[in-house]
């Protein structure tokens, strides 16, 4: 699927878009255990954000029926088609964030409770993909982190 996602991912969205369906992201995943010889242990999930309240479960359905059709027909099978809600937060620059020292609640709103914070290695930035949420190493510590997939985080050589 990775050599077509550019030819995929437009019919996709025009399909979407001839649905009126106000979606904010199309990611095609597959959840994973890490290390040596493990394997997916998922299918191909085609994960949908559209905007809240935004779509109901019969146009929903209607949509994952159209683009499953399309993929099959492209060749694909044993995926599945998923929505969740998603806000997407455009910003010129990234805001400091200092979420145990930064009393301004409005300013961490857009990083800390929802999914989708776009992010890229700044050496290998074709590599790019969302930073789900932060969490400390441990409550002595001032270590955080942000949890990301093994292809942002290490990607390949």
């Amino acid at each position: 699927m990775q050599a077509n996602w550019r030819e995929i991912g437009v019919r996709i969205y025009n399909l979407l878009d001839d649905h009126n369906v106000r979606w904010t992201s199309i990611d095609p995943l597959a959840f994973a255990e890490a290390g040596p010889g493990k394997t997916t242990f998922s299918p191909l999930l085609i994960w949908i954000g559209v905007e809240p309240a935004s779509l109901t479960y019969e146009l929903a359905n209607t949509v994952a029926e159209a683009i499953s059709f399309f993929l099959t027909l492209s060749g694909f099978s044993g995926f599945e088609i998923g929505f969740r809600e998603s806000v997407v937060t455009r910003s010129a620059r990234m805001l400091p964030f200092d979420p145990f020292n930064d009393p301004i609640a409005k300013f961490r709103k857009p990083f800390t409770p929802t999914l989708g914070l776009a992010i890229a290695p700044f050496n290998t930035n074709k590599f790019e993909g969302t930073g789900a949420l932060y969490f400390r190493e441990s409550k002595d510590s001032k270590r955080v982190f942000l949890l990301t997939c093994a292809h942002v985080a290490r990607p390949p050589p």
